[in-house]
């Protein structure tokens, strides 16, 4: 298994124009939240489903969803790329 970088989640405005995604992947925390939030989806059948998503950052999500039915997330912004890094 990977490890993954913390915080789990990032915002880059060239990445679905900086809205929240998990590290490391394009999927949006919030599409990744409504799959989880349907009491018939597996943590097995999430990461079969999307299998460059980190199994613990699934888990984690579907923890706090469980347990306090809302998700508050640390995001790393990280900055445009200038010309020189493209």
């Amino acid at each position: 298994m990977r490890e993954i970088k913390k915080p789990y989640f990032i915002s880059d405005i060239d990445i679905l124009g900086g809205k929240p995604v998990i590290r490391g992947t394009r999927m949006s925390v919030h599409l990744l939240m409504s799959i989880l939030m349907d009491k018939n989806v597996t943590i097995d059948g999430v990461k079969e489903m999307y299998p460059n998503v980190p199994i613990e950052v699934i888990k984690y999500i579907k923890e706090k969803l469980e347990k306090e039915g809302k998700l508050v997330i640390e995001v790393e912004i990280c900055p445009p790329m200038t010309k020189k890094e493209e």
